[in-house]
């Protein structure tokens, strides 16, 4: 009787802790709410605020790491060409690593003369060239990308937004850690080496990237070497960040440009004058942070100083040939061909043929500054976010060019050199150009330094984002 009473008991006791299992059970799959996913963009170039990518009324694409990588190797013109609608890759120049970037029928793109019709930020820093507004692709460590937004057209990025932007954010100690190095070969007799490594250590971090990369390519005289470094010091409170950057480039391009059909018929691989090379040395030291002075209003600033030496040399076919009147002269549509101190040229290889090697430099230090508050009180009830700051960047580019005039290999169709300076017809000026927020001094002689100043305003509700944008 008594070991029925207990077994009723342990029963009853099981039964009732088993209902109270499946109602607290029930419970927490009840209070357990699957929330949306929200992905963020930027509002303007400055590191530190964001928006909901949803309440943006223009088109955005968002690649993280992962994305860029996706091929094997990072890769940022490659992947956004892969993996985002409207754009597509040219590459006048002959060299995988100088594409211009096209964007809905807008350029940016590392040749001068070319319209720029799309601004270009690197962790906040405008990106594009003082001169010429170009990009250089070469110049970004892809290995060190943590996420790139590609957006339409927004005035509030400025100077060549008017077919959108790319603003690219690199990683830190915070967003990245640990250690990776790859090395990777394939045709052509490619070689590439990539590391990062990546540190937290309480409220501060550091990140270094390198990456150097060989490239022989399958085109006459084709061949790239490309060396980027970066490097990354952070600190961070509740409150507060601040970043210290450092950014070190240096690559050669070889690119055999265009050739005529009737060339490529024959050989595919041949290229019509040679050489083709540009070489690029680059420095950037930047200095951005944030701080969140209220739950709702915080502040973002930039400062950074950037040095650029480019060299171009390319063979090309001469516009100075044998005159036909018998005097032994070359000439030119403009007449007589002269050389320093206006004495003609002669005819030096009795008839030729001939070949022009052009020589450019340009040297760009350029340094500037950005400020901006932003703040996301609601407005009438509505979410909201207002984003108002300014800008300044200013330039100093000295810009030189020589050409001569000399043999031509007939195979190969290499210039041969030393050849004979070509003085160019007309009259050395000083020339400045002034740009919207980028003023530049191009010199022919001393140097001058010129100065901008912008401001931008975006305000975004929840329906939208209007944005307006002031140059002064």
């Amino acid at each position: 009787m008594g070991n029925a009473a207990g077994k009723g008991v342990r029963i009853g006791l099981g039964a009732a802790m088993l209902l109270f299992s499946a109602a607290v059970t029930h419970a927490q799959n009840a209070s357990t709410t699957a929330l949306p996913e929200v992905e963020i963009i930027g509002a303007s170039p400055l590191i530190g605020s964001g928006i909901d990518r949803n309440t943006v009324p223009a088109a955005s694409n968002v690649l993280n790491s992962d994305d860029i990588r996706r091929q094997g190797t990072s890769d940022l013109t490659r992947a956004l060409q892969q993996q985002v609608g409207g754009v597509s890759l040219d590459s006048a120049s002959g060299n995988p690593f100088q594409p211009t970037f096209l964007y809905h029928g807008f350029a940016a793109s590392p040749l001068q003369g070319t319209p720029q019709g799309l601004a270009v930020y690197v962790n906040g820093v405008r990106f594009n060239q003082p001169f010429g507004d170009t990009v250089d692709w070469d110049l970004i460590p892809d290995i060190a990308i943590d996420r790139i937004n590609l957006e339409g057209s927004n005035p509030v990025f400025g100077l060549n937004a008017l077919g959108g932007a790319i603003n690219v954010q690199l990683k830190d100690g915070f967003s990245w850690q640990g250690l990776e190095a790859d090395l990777s070969g394939g045709s052509f007799r490619q070689v590439q080496g990539e590391f990062q490594y990546g540190r937290r250590d309480g409220s501060t971090s550091t990140y270094v990237a390198a990456n150097i990369l060989h490239q022989g390519g399958w085109r006459d005289l084709q061949s790239s070497n490309i060396q980027n470094l970066y490097g990354d010091i952070g600190w961070r409170s509740n409150n507060a960040e601040l970043h210290l950057s450092i950014t070190g480039a240096h690559s050669v391009l070889n690119g055999p440009g265009t050739s005529p059909v009737q060339l490529l018929a024959v050989d595919p691989s041949a290229q019509f004058t040679a050489p083709n090379q540009i070489s690029n040395t680059y420095g950037a030291i930047s200095l951005n942070g944030s701080v969140d002075i209220t739950n709702t209003t915080s502040v973002q600033a930039v400062a950074y100083y950037r040095y650029f030496l480019q060299r171009v040399t390319n063979g090309n076919a001469p516009n100075d040939t044998p005159c036909d009147d018998g005097s032994g002269l070359l000439c030119s549509d403009d007449g007589v061909s002269t050389t320093l101190g206006g004495n003609p040229v002669p005819n030096f290889l009795h008839g030729g043929p001939y070949s022009e090697l052009d020589n450019q430099t340009t040297n760009t230090n350029a340094y500037g500054a950005s400020t901006q508050i932003t703040n996301s009180n609601d407005v009438f009830g509505l979410k909201n976010q207002l984003v108002a700051g300014a800008s300044f960047d200013g330039a100093q580019t000295l810009f030189g060019a020589i050409s001569f005039i000399g043999g031509l290999t007939p195979l190969s169709r290499e210039f041969i050199g030393p050849g004979v300076v070509i003085d160019e017809p007309g009259a050395n000026s000083l020339v400045t150009f002034f740009a919207a927020l980028t003023p530049t001094a191009i010199n022919c002689g001393p140097r001058t330094n010129n100065f901008g100043l912008g401001a931008g305003v975006a305000v975004a509700t929840g329906a939208g984002a209007l944005c307006a944008d002031a140059v002064a």
